[in-house]
């Protein structure tokens, strides 16, 4: 990693409930499960995003409360309802997802000051609509911000043009083996062989970083420098469900990031925290030893 000295992390996008067909209610949404996890490993991470003045809202800033989350960037709209998603979980658990449109989280404005040099995080879903494509441009126009996108197709909340828009003056990409060729489709390249598309990408965007998952095949890490390194999948014991494994992916990507570890060493503890968040049942625990326990095995690694 470059050696950078970051003052804040920023987590602009979507927090909701997920709603799976046992009747488990649990809270979650990709930008929000980042900021879970980094607050959980230490970190202050501000997440910037709207809620509902309703049931399920209410029950986010409570939790949010009880982890000693920053909630002062956290929108609450009288006329909007708290996002949800219902997920089905199948018996290789594997999730799919039905989610709700207008909610909340697709109104998020900018309630404070933002730091500059700093790490700002957002994904594809909350940016579906141009209310907020308009909003998160707004926050990129800030100088010295290093961007992190996480890129999370969902249909049908997605196409080329939104593609193509809310990856604009990004720095880092994460994406996976599946969204490549679309993105690559986006910008008019077809048919390109895995590596070609993870140069054509790197060179289009003018990335710092591409992080590229690829399931059971494992991942890759490229810096601006084409410098690229490959780690095969960490194998999980007592499986619970995939929920969460790619934002528990992102979280220490960008904790790397934040704390300029190597390339190496943050791909490898990447991959270990994403297979340990899929022995949970969901995104992320409460359990606040979960994370400690990762932040002893980092310490005594050193």
């Amino acid at each position: 990693m470059n050696k950078n000295n970051f003052k804040d992390i920023y987590i602009y996008g979507e927090v909701l409930f997920d709603c799976f067909t046992n009747g488990e209610d649990k809270l979650g949404g990709a930008p929000f499960n980042v900021a879970w996890n980094l607050k959980g490993l230490g970190l202050n991470p501000k997440i910037i995003t709207s809620i509902g003045n309703d049931t399920l809202g209410k029950k986010i800033l409570k939790m949010m409360k009880a982890w000693n989350m920053d909630t002062s960037y956290v929108n609450i709209l009288e006329d909007k309802e708290t996002g949800n998603v219902q997920v089905n979980v199948d018996n290789k658990g594997i999730p799919s997802y039905t989610i709700k449109d207008d909610c909340a989280y697709d109104y998020i404005d900018i309630q404070k000051t933002i730091n500059e040099n700093s790490i700002f995080y957002h994904g594809s879903l909350a940016l579906r609509h141009k209310y907020n494509q308009d909003k998160c441009k707004e926050i990129k126009s800030i100088p010295n911000l290093s961007t992190f996108v996480d890129i999370n197709l969902r249909e049908p909340w997605w196409d080329k043009d939104i593609l193509k828009e809310i990856l604009i003056d990004s720095n880092s990409l994460k994406i996976n083996d599946e969204e490549l060729p679309l993105l690559c489709e986006a910008y008019g390249e077809k048919n390109l062989e895995e590596k070609e598309q993870i140069d054509f990408i790197l060179e289009k965007l003018d990335l710092e970083l591409l992080v590229l998952t690829k399931g059971s095949k494992g991942a890759i890490l490229i810096n601006k420098d084409k410098n690229m390194i490959e780690m095969p999948i960490v194998e999980v014991s007592n499986m619970a469900d995939t929920v969460g494994a790619g934002d528990a992916f992102a979280s220490i990507i960008i904790y790397g990031l934040y704390n300029n570890w190597e390339d190496e060493l943050t791909l490898k503890r990447a991959m270990n925290f994403a297979s340990k968040v899929c022995s949970l049942n969901g995104a992320i625990t409460q359990d606040i030893e979960f994370y400690e326990n990762f932040l002893e095995e980092w310490k005594n690694s050193n």
